[in-house]
């Protein structure tokens, strides 16, 4: 994976993962990629391990190993959350460079540092301790994109369509073993990781509900 280039062996096998077992797209591992050479490179600094004249994006961060991540507390996590919030620069050298990124797009970038926490602390069961727990994420904006409701899509389709006499209207998680159950927005919970997953989830649920009836 060229994306890897530059990170140490301990975030290629999270990204390995990540593509193997969480059938993550290759664009998502790309921006995982470039969201955990941030992030060790804001530690990096934090640790005062390299000159501070020296530019963010030229920190060496492929030597860090086991030892340094299991050194990563809860407040350098929070740390980091305001470094991206208010001094972290986007587009830079472009008309539409500026500092501090949005709630939305901390939200995301700290949501890559939770799944790689999770990989070392669950899946891979090599360190105890996940720094990210309890961390408060930046709340969202009241401009959020505007949805229709469960019971007002059922309607627009009774509309269309008529009542739904042969029980053909369901919801997606109705396939999977959690039934009548909606898929969260994750504009609303900021939690896109879990969003992603309960799709999956329900289409592969469809997928065999599909073989069974003999429709494909």
């Amino acid at each position: 994976m060229s994306f890897t280039k530059d990170l140490p062996p301990i975030a290629e096998g999270f990204l390995q993962f990540c593509l193997m077992n969480e059938n993550r797209s290759e664009n998502t591992i790309s921006e995982y990629a470039l969201d955990l050479k941030v992030f060790f490179r804001f530690m990096m600094q934090q640790r005062d391990l390299v000159p501070s004249d020296m530019s963010f994006e030229e920190i060496p961060i492929s030597d860090i190993d086991l030892a340094f991540v299991e050194n990563i507390t809860r407040q350098d996590i929070i740390d980091y959350v305001e470094y991206l919030r208010m001094h972290r620069v986007s587009h830079a050298g472009t008309a539409k460079e500026s500092t501090g990124l949005s709630p939305s797009a901390t939200r995301r970038k700290i949501s890559c540092i939770r799944s790689f926490f999770e990989y070392l602390c669950v899946h891979k069961e090599l360190i105890s301790n996940d720094p990210t727990t309890g961390v408060i994420q930046p709340t969202l904006g009241k401009t959020l994109p505007v949805y229709l409701t469960e019971n007002e899509c059922f309607s627009l389709l009774k509309a269309i369509t008529g009542p739904d006499k042969e029980g053909k209207v369901k919801l997606l998680l109705d396939f999977t073993d959690r039934p009548g159950r909606s898929i969260a927005d994750p504009w609303y919970t900021g939690d896109f990781e879990a969003t992603y997953r309960d799709v999956v989830e329900g289409c592969n649920g469809f997928l065999v509900y599909l073989r069974r009836e003999g429709k494909i």
